[in-house]
């Protein structure tokens, strides 16, 4: 007996060969993990990478906060400097008007504002002749061309100094303003200096190469704007902090990187953002790289195990005693003859299985009922309860609330471990409801009221036993008392379509949208789905296991505004009721 290469098997059966099968599921079996697998790396080096990326974006954050702050205590110092500077305070306080038109602008500044390359302009301003000088100028306030920083000025009464973005003239260029009252030794305020530092050179000498799609704002202790990349949003005073707010919440929820700082040296507050575009580029080359090697790698795997697996079937054919002849290949059953006989028998025995099957499905949903139903059903002992009620009557010696939250109680206690019928009327229904709210207003006083409207004609109508109370405990313990205000229940029933419809609503805390989501995905579920919201998901199953998966529990809700459940049921009236209970009874 002679072995048989792989690739002769290949070319007799074609794509029936169990190889080529084999091969297929081998390779679906074998993406999940190696996608789980490389979706681990994948998610390990973007965690890695986002940790380096942040703090790369802290550190020139940090680097831009302490540029600024060095800045910013440079011009507070150079402007005080300048506040002392004899010539100035001559300049403002002479009261002879050759003094104002002789004054030499560069005599007085020399050559101190050189050194910072991002000062725009200096203003000296004389409040006793409403007189200014700056570079070439010498005139007047009212010649002036530039006085949008005038209104700041008068409105000021200390030597506090001032940072403000401004434009010069309200046009261009985009400049932020340092201006300083000056007083003299009387303690009046004599003119002012005001330094202009270009907005744009500013921020180009403290960000540096950084990327021009990524955004910085600095704000002052008043939540302004001091300095932005959005320049135009600067000269907005309108909900400057709201902006600045909105922007580092949309980036958030985009991906992107946000950092703030404090600053250390003044009081002053940074916020950066960083573009998500830097992000995604960076990640797209690694990610093409781990999908090819997730590719290349599952298929090496899968054709090893391929092989592997084949190697026994390969040993039953040769086993039989002659060489594999490949025309006698074609015309007989495969390796595989033996699993169909096998399939036959099963088919047979499958038969027989479906009616003991059917039987069991139909003791599964009557237990199936019965638990779910018992979740809800307290188990009290209703003679103590008795007791109870007793001995407070005797004590008080008069109606009180112990008598009657225990005579309640004593009711809805008869009612629901009554487990003959799971099917009530309407008005049933409402009677255990109001005992139930009863006891939860003796236990809640002055926190809610219940409004309820349960028509005549629908009195009768067929329902499912204990499904209302879980719905108002619900409103209750998740929608009124979270709210912390007084609160309304309403519960309506009336029909529609040939259908009953109960609606359980509040006017509570509601539901995010995360919790209705989750809610809205068990009701509609046709299994039952373990979950927190047991009372809700009770009385959903129950209906549907009773009556049919047509009907059930619907919900919607804002959050804040309250809850609104909608309990669907087919309209029967109380004559179809006993029937169906017997017939329920019999089947469940």
């Amino acid at each position: 007996m002679s072995k048989t290469s792989i690739f002769k098997y290949l070319t007799s059966y074609k794509t029936n060969s169990i190889i080529v099968k084999n091969f297929v599921t081998i390779l679906f079996i074998v993406i999940i993990p190696m996608t789980i697998l490389f979706m681990g790396l994948y998610i390990s080096h973007f965690r890695s990478s986002e940790q380096q990326l942040s703090a790369s974006y802290r550190q020139q954050i940090s680097n831009t906060a302490t540029s600024f702050d060095n800045i910013y205590a440079e011009m507070k110092l150079y402007i005080y400097i300048l506040s002392q500077n004899p010539d100035i305070i001559d300049f403002m306080s002479a009261e002879e008007p050759e003094v104002y038109t002789k004054a030499d602008y560069n005599s007085i500044m020399s050559t101190s504002n050189l050194f910072y390359k991002y000062i725009e302009s200096i203003y000296l301003y004389s409040a006793e002749k409403r007189y200014i000088i700056s570079g070439a100028y010498n005139d007047t306030i009212e010649k002036f061309p530039d006085k949008s920083w005038l209104s700041s000025y008068s409105h000021t009464y200390s030597n506090e100094l001032i940072v403000t973005p401004r434009k010069i003239s309200d046009k261009y260029p985009y400049c932020l303003s340092f201006m300083l009252p000056v007083f003299n030794e009387l303690g009046k305020n004599i003119g002012a200096i005001i330094v202009n530092l270009n907005v744009e050179t500013l921020l180009n000498v403290i960000l540096g190469t950084q990327s021009s799609a990524n955004e910085l704002y600095i704000l002052n202790e008043y939540k302004k704007l001091v300095l932005s990349t959005n320049i135009e949003r600067m000269y907005d005073a309108f909900n400057q902090y709201a902006y600045v707010y909105e922007r580092m919440e949309e980036a958030n929820s985009s991906g992107a990187f946000v950092e703030t700082l404090d600053s250390r040296q003044s009081s002053l507050s940074y916020i950066y953002i960083s573009s998500p575009e830097s992000q995604t580029g960076r990640s797209g080359f690694i990610s093409i790289i781990i999908i090819f090697l997730s590719l290349v790698t599952t298929m090496l795997v899968s054709i090893l195990l391929t092989v592997r697996t084949f190697k026994p079937i390969q040993s039953i054919i040769e086993s039989i005693g002659e060489d594999f002849d490949s025309e006698k290949a074609l015309s007989i059953d495969n390796e595989l003859s033996f699993i169909i006989n096998n399939i036959n028998t099963t088919i047979q025995d499958k038969r027989l299985t479906e009616i003991e099957l059917e039987h069991r499905i139909a003791l599964l949903n009557n237990a199936y009922t019965s638990a779910l139903q018992a979740q809800i059903n307290p188990h009290f002992l209703y003679n103590t309860l008795e007791t109870i009620n007793f001995m407070a009557y005797r004590h008080f010696k008069a109606p009180n609330d112990i008598s009657d939250i225990t005579i309640s109680l004593s009711k809805m206690l008869r009612i629901s471990l009554d487990g003959e019928n799971k099917i009530v009327t309407l008005s049933e229904e409402a009677e255990h409801l109001m005992l139930y709210v009863k006891i939860l207003q003796l236990r809640y006083p002055e926190k809610f009221k219940l409004e309820t409207d349960f028509p005549q004609e629908l009195s009768g109508c067929r329902v499912v036993k204990l499904m209302l109370q879980p719905l108002v405990e619900n409103a209750f313990q998740h929608g009124i008392r979270p709210s912390g205000r007084f609160g309304t229940i309403k519960v309506r029933a009336f029909s529609e379509n040939d259908k009953l419809k109960i609606e359980v609503s509040d006017d509570g805390a509601g539901m995010d949208k995360q919790t209705l989501t989750s809610v809205q995905k068990i009701l509609a579920s046709d299994i039952y789905i373990t979950s927190k919201h047991i009372g809700v998901n009770n009385v959903n199953r129950r209906i549907k296991l009773l009556f049919g998966t047509e009907y059930g529990l619907a919900v919607e809700s804002i959050e804040g505004k309250g809850t609104h459940f909608t309990i669907t049921l087919p309209l029967n009236n109380h004559n179809d009721a006993s029937t169906t209970n017997e017939r329920n009874n019999e089947t469940l």
